[in-house]
């Protein structure tokens, strides 16, 4: 498999992803307006109450990471997949050094790290099963 087009597409999430988490916009303990308009629909949609905003952003991130490492994973030969659980972590830490240092209206969090790492280990292991099926598929 060429790595030529999962190289671009990691270059693309990550340069989304820097723009969504380095973005100078002020948060309270609910998020922008914006993520609270969207969580309040999905109450009014029939989400339980008991699933927080805290929950559904750490989900967020999560997802916004994982294909982050998949990308990362599939950029790289398949015995180096676990780079991008390392990278996922180095990368969010970059992250939230940056929010520290740069942006006193965004606040760093240790839960951001456990998501976005886990979201890299998820897209690190759905390269495994992406790169299993392909290569059944070429021997059949």
């Amino acid at each position: 498999m060429s790595r030529r087009l999962p190289r671009i597409l990691l270059a693309v999430t990550a340069l989304a992803i820097l723009g969504m988490t380095l973005w100078p916009n002020p948060q309270d303990g609910d998020g922008t307006p914006i993520a609270r308009a969207i969580v309040d629909w999905m109450y009014t949609a029939g989400l339980p109450t008991a699933i927080t905003f805290e929950a559904i952003e750490f989900t967020a991130n999560i997802v916004m990471f994982v294909p982050f490492g998949l990308f990362l994973a599939l950029s790289l030969p398949r015995w180096m997949w676990p780079w991008a659980i390392v990278l996922g972590l180095a990368f969010t830490l970059l992250i939230e050094f940056l929010q520290a240092a740069f942006l006193p209206e965004r606040f760093p969090t240790v839960s951001d790290l456990i998501a976005n790492t886990a979201g890299a280990l998820i897209g690190g292991a759905l390269s495994l099963i992406g790169r299993r099926r392909s290569r059944r598929a070429a021997i059949v």
